[in-house]
């Protein structure tokens, strides 16, 4: 389940990488600024992605506060970068930036994840749309699990009534990933331009 969790954000964020276009506000390279709540005088690095390698491009300590600021050189294209805590692969940001941005980035530790917004770039804001959605549907999924391991094994119509709302939740589940698809795609990948 986790990796298939793990399959759907890339994709997602695939998707919305494609859509490109974010705000411009300088040409002199991005800025990341933001608060890690519950990290305060914890290292976060930014990090990048070329294949299958993660390449760190910079760190900064929070402030006690969990008060961050980094600013990065010049990147040509839209590209994904992460925010990771201390080295916890599963505590991270993912962003999707470029050099004309100045993005504000809020998360609250543990599970950074499924807890941060982001302002400043479209595109982020847009992956962590999906991203609560698919926590939101995962949540649901094994509620389901859990109600139809309460039903006692002879209750034929208590079982089908519960399939029958979890196969909603997930047409439901469906239909907004392809309208999240729909709503953002433009032809032109912004990786080619």
């Amino acid at each position: 389940m986790k990796n298939l969790k793990t399959l759907l954000y890339l994709l997602a964020a695939g998707t919305v990488l494609s859509s490109c276009g974010g705000s411009s506000s300088s040409s002199d390279g991005y800025t990341i600024n933001g608060v890690f709540h519950n990290a305060g005088g914890r290292t976060i690095y930014l990090q990048t992605f070329q294949g299958r390698n993660i390449l760190r491009l910079d760190s900064a300590v929070l402030a006690s506060d969990g008060q961050f600021s980094i600013t990065s050189p010049v990147n040509p294209k839209i590209d994904f970068f992460q925010l990771m805590l201390d080295g916890h692969e599963n505590e991270n940001v993912i962003l999707i930036l470029d050099s004309t941005m100045d993005v504000h980035v809020e998360a609250t530790y543990p599970n950074l994840i499924s807890n941060y917004a982001v302002t400043g770039s479209k595109d982020s804001e847009l992956l962590v749309s999906f991203y609560r959605e698919n926590d939101d549907y995962y949540s649901d999924f094994n509620t389901f699990q859990d109600q139809m391991q309460s039903i006692a094994p002879d209750d034929n119509e208590g079982r089908l009534a519960l399939n029958a709302q979890r196969q909603q939740r997930s047409l439901e589940h469906y239909e907004w990933i392809k309208s999240f698809i729909n709503m953002e795609i433009k032809i032109e990948s912004a990786l080619h331009r």
